[in-house]
């Protein structure tokens, strides 16, 4: 069957051979700018935009504000201004497209390739002459140039709000190290602020610095007495282990049978005490009794206190919760079960949780820990009567032994002898170390 239907006839379109140029950006030049006009305003309505047309591109010349540029097409024939800018409106946001403009010249067959960037192309939006479009260029001229007062409050703002504590505590403090200008009023009151100062203020020789100094230090150790005239009576057991804690040592027992043993003893060098303990248990055997009793008291006093200093973080914290209990109600579950996880009595347990935490932020602070070890060492020195090596106990405190020499100078002791066997003892009277002026290297 034949079609009825005509066969369409095709346009002949005439090729032509075109050569294509790309141009290349070149620095240090603006152009070009591509403006569109978003209210349906064509230039090109009444022939050549040339002579319709007069366009400009302003550069803003402020500091830190040289980018900043605004496309303005005048029609010469109209009340109104276009103006397109490249920092607000839509250019404020990322532009991160570029494009490429091709322009077609018939007469020579060439196209143009032009690169133009996303900051390059501005929409533009009709203005009043006279009016809208001159007020915002005055008023962008005429505003007020940051100071280093405002750039300062500003700061101090942004810090406030978003800066972290220790920032936001720095800044506190340099504010309330800045003298400022209204608190000196005129220059008589600069005057008399100066001497005011100068009356209140006492010149002290070095000596009587350091002696003021001395004597304001507040030593982070057990209860003591400097007048004591024995060593025996510098530290006091009953200060350190209360009267409410003495019969409320449940492992008492156990060190006077491994002390008095050899069966015991033998198992008791393989327990999880600490190496302090257990080189000192055969010592209970040459004792006998209140003397045993003392000692054993004194080697169960210093295993809770090296229990206590090898308590994780959120054992403590959650001690910290439980330390009314574990004050007042000792039959409670969950009371008992405390204790036993922590190896400690609930009475001796609630008193380091009262003196070697900080309640307020449920941690132990570098101060109680010294405070700590310094109990840890005073009952280190009774045990041995008051003459000890410290490489049993440093290895206990996973300390190296010059730093637990250290914290025994700071209880008053001497050392003497090499590391390998150095000896530690509390001399009468007793001398604590003192802030010495530095001396000066002879040229």
């Amino acid at each position: 069957m034949e079609s009825s239907g005509k066969s369409s006839k095709k346009r002949k379109r005439k090729r032509t051979l075109v050569q294509t140029e790309y141009i290349k950006p070149q620095s240090g030049f603006g152009c070009p700018f591509v403006g569109y006009f978003s209210s349906g305003y064509d230039p090109l309505k009444k022939g050549d935009a040339s002579s319709s047309l007069e366009v400009g591109v302003y550069q803003n010349t402020r500091k830190f504000k040289t980018k900043q540029m605004e496309l303005v097409a005048r029609p010469k024939e109209a009340n109104v201004d276009f103006v397109g800018t490249n920092y607000s409106g839509e250019n404020s946001l990322w532009q991160p497209c570029n494009y490429l403009m091709g322009v077609f010249d018939k007469e020579t067959s060439t196209l143009k390739l032009v690169p133009i960037s996303g900051g390059r192309i501005f929409r533009m939006e009709a203005r009043v002459q006279g009016m809208e479009y001159m007020s915002a260029v005055a008023e962008e001229e005429n505003a007020e140039e940051l100071t280093a007062e405002n750039r300062q409050r500003q700061y101090q703002l942004l810090t406030a709000t978003f800066g972290t504590h220790k920032s936001r505590l720095e800044a506190k403090r340099r504010d309330k190290s800045r003298l400022k200008e209204e608190a000196l009023g005129d220059q008589s009151g600069i005057g008399k602020l100066f001497e005011e100062a100068a009356k209140n203020t006492t010149v002290l020789t070095s000596k009587e610095a350091l002696a003021r100094a001395n004597a304001n230090i507040v030593r982070n150790i057990p209860p003591y007495d400097a007048s004591a005239t024995k060593p025996e009576k510098v530290y006091l057991l009953e200060n350190i282990i209360l009267k409410e804690e003495w019969d409320q040592q449940p492992n008492i027992g156990e060190l006077i049978a491994a002390g008095t043993n050899a069966r015991a003893a033998a198992e008791f060098q393989r327990s999880d005490y600490p190496l302090f303990v257990r080189s000192r248990i055969d010592k209970l055997g040459s004792e006998s009794g209140k003397g045993r009793d003392r000692l054993a008291h004194i080697l169960s006093y210093i295993t809770h206190l090296l229990n206590f200093k090898a308590m994780p973080l959120h054992a403590i914290k959650r001690l910290l919760k439980a330390r009314t209990t574990l004050e007042h109600d000792t039959d409670d579950k969950e009371t008992a079960r405390l204790m036993e996880s922590s190896k400690i009595p609930g009475v001796t347990l609630a008193k380091f949780l009262k003196l070697f935490t900080d309640s307020k932020e449920s941690t132990r602070s570098r101060e109680k820990t010294d405070l700590l070890i310094s109990y840890i060492l005073v009952l280190t020195l009774m045990a041995d009567g008051f003459e000890t090596h410290p490489s049993d106990i440093a290895a206990d405190l996973k300390m190296i032994v010059p730093d637990v020499k250290s914290h025994y100078q700071e209880l008053g002791c001497k050392a003497r002898g090499t590391q390998n066997n150095l000896k530690i003892s509390l001399p009468i009277p007793l001398t604590f170390p003192t802030m010495n002026e530095a001396v000066q290297r002879r040229r």
